[in-house]
């Protein structure tokens, strides 16, 4: 979880072994220049508070302010019928609905209608729930190709598989699996139009289970995350560093402890959106709004980060700390320039504070939940562990940033 000085400040990810990831996405079409901000949009502080010396940096430091957490936290129990005897298939069906499963029988068999496929058995539901079975088959039993599951043999054939649905059955299926009816998709160009009609369904079903299930503890992390694809898609996205740097981008929001996956949103590139604060600025709002005015604390990093942003998080009940980039507007000027080792500089302004940090190399962060005061931890070393002075932003970001890179390592297990 620790900085290191094998990477830009601007482009670094933290990764949940601690290593960085050189993250290439960060680029003018995506993210207008947030420093070149027009001052006047300012669309959440109170009238009063837009003025200059809001940013006014002090080199007075003083403990920040802080109200407890008291909302509830874990899974909201009272809406869910689930006992301890509950099977694993009775929560993939709170994310993954019997009505979702009904549609898309009936949209697969409308579909071959449409195709007029020759020699098609329309599907039931029990069809659709032995076709995801496979596919989930497929990613913890992994075999060179799909086929060899149904081979004759006794080495490759897997009967959990091959007995459960015939190989051609499987195909057709999938040659004609469908959510949503293709009539009533908008045309590109026209207002609705929507890039992800064909699984947004799917799409809304998980994200209002993972929005309502589960109510997350203080800490909550927001980042990207990579659904490997290579194949042709125009929002494709190609991010230098990653595991899979090919593939579908999606902001997350997880909470920070038990790494549940909160809310999540394709993206599908920067298209006519307008963001007067910035793409990043944008995300946190949009998918942190649910837990606004309960004194969460948000944890993201560069890409998102602003002093505009944490001021108005702050106004609105909400702590947030986060790396940031130095020439970023507002960030005090005198953190820009060079530090020695382990030298520390803390500027302040109300709750919200700027500190720049070096240990292999300079490291700039914004906070609004963290003292400008030192920390003691402790660090590996040959004699083992010793003793390390460092600052208190620096030392709960790395404990609550991992949220999302969790998530994602455990996902990538299937």
């Amino acid at each position: 979880d620790e900085f290191d000085d094998n990477a830009d400040e601007s482009d670094i990810e933290l990764d949940l072994n601690g290593e960085e990831e050189v993250d290439g996405d960060i680029d003018s079409s995506d993210d207008p220049d947030q420093s070149n901000e027009d001052e006047s949009l300012d669309l959440h502080l109170d009238p009063d508070l837009r003025h200059a010396n809001l940013y006014q940096w002090s080199e007075e430091l003083k403990p920040v302010e802080i109200n407890l957490f008291t909302e509830l936290v874990g899974p909201k129990t009272e809406d869910l019928d689930l006992t301890h005897e509950s099977r694993p298939i009775d929560f993939f069906n709170l994310f993954f609905t019997r009505d979702l499963v009904e549609n898309i029988a009936t949209q697969t068999n409308l579909y071959a209608t449409q195709r007029q496929a020759k020699n098609f058995k329309l599907v039931t539901t029990c069809d659709i729930d032995i076709f995801l079975y496979l596919n989930f088959m497929f990613g913890i039993h992994k075999l060179p190709c799909y086929y060899h599951y149904w081979s004759t043999d006794p080495l490759l054939r897997v009967p959990q598989v091959a007995d459960a649905m015939s190989r051609k059955r499987y195909t057709d299926i999938g040659k004609y699996l469908h959510i949503n009816d293709n009539a009533t998709a908008v045309a590109a160009g026209q207002d609705g139009y929507d890039l992800l009609f064909k699984i947004r369904l799917v799409i809304n079903c998980v994200k209002r289970a993972c929005n309502t299930l589960f109510r997350p503890g203080a800490a909550i992390s927001f980042d990207e995350t990579m659904i490997p694809f290579r194949g042709r898609l125009w929002f494709k996205q190609y991010i230098k560093g990653k595991p899979h740097p090919w593939g579908v981008k999606v902001w997350c929001c997880c909470d920070s402890a038990t790494s549940f996956l909160l809310d999540f949103d394709f993206y599908t590139g920067k298209g006519q959106a307008d963001y007067p604060h910035g793409l990043g600025y944008h995300v946190i709002w949009t998918q942190g709004q649910p837990y606004l005015r309960k004194n969460h604390h948000f944890y993201f990093d560069n890409f998102f980060s602003s002093p505009r942003l944490m001021k108005d998080l702050l106004d609105h009940g909400t702590y947030a700390c986060g790396t940031v980039r130095s020439n970023q507007k507002h960030f005090p000027k005198d953190l820009r320039g060079q530090l020695k080792a382990n030298e520390c500089k803390m500027r302040q302004v109300g709750n919200l504070v700027a500190t720049m940090w070096r240990d292999k190399r300079a490291i700039h962060m914004l906070s609004t939940n963290a003292s400008p005061v030192m920390e003691t931890v402790s660090r590996k070393s040959k004699g083992g562990p010793i003793g390390k002075q460092i600052p208190q932003c620096v030392e709960i970001y790395n404990k609550n940033m991992g949220g999302v890179d969790r998530q994602d390592q455990l996902r990538s297990y299937y």
